[in-house]
């Protein structure tokens, strides 16, 4: 993957944070579904951002 598709996938999944934080202060998402998407956009903001950044110093 090029460096510039890795760090838009680390921006979604940091939107993926966002999203489900607004989700569950508005309601709409139960604690434990909250907690479950939230860890997956933590999880892959870490992998994506990594990776680029691993990517990108060896350019």
């Amino acid at each position: 993957m090029t460096h510039k598709v890795l760090q838009l996938l680390a921006l979604g999944a940091l939107a993926v944070c966002l999203a489900s934080s607004w989700s569950r202060f508005q309601g709409g998402l139960s604690d434990q579904d909250f907690k479950s998407v939230f860890l997956a956009g933590t999880i892959g903001w870490f992998a994506f951002a990594t990776a680029a950044s691993g990517l990108g110093k060896r350019q």
